[in-house]
């Protein structure tokens, strides 16, 4: 059987490129990964909503309390007509 014999071919490769030195360069520049900015954009706007929630709270706290003064400015008036 022709094809149950073992084929040995040798082939005989020499290399032909040049070797060429490749210099490490160090890049001054901070490259910073999308992520990082894209944080920083949720940082700024979670900031800026802390603001706005702090500001309500704030008008809502003075609404209450002009409201308190009102009636007990009215609690006032209404024992000065009793007496």
């Amino acid at each position: 059987m022709p094809f149950l014999e073992s084929v040995l071919v040798v082939k005989e490769m020499t290399c032909t490129a040049k070797r060429q030195e490749i210099s490490q360069v160090e890049t001054l520049e901070l490259i910073e990964p999308e992520e990082a900015v894209i944080s920083e954009q949720i940082d700024r706007e979670d900031e800026k909503t802390r603001n706005l929630r702090k500001h309500l709270a704030q008008e809502k706290a003075l609404r209450q309390l002009e409201r308190r003064k009102t009636q007990a400015l009215a609690a006032v008036h209404r024992m000065s007509f009793m007496q």
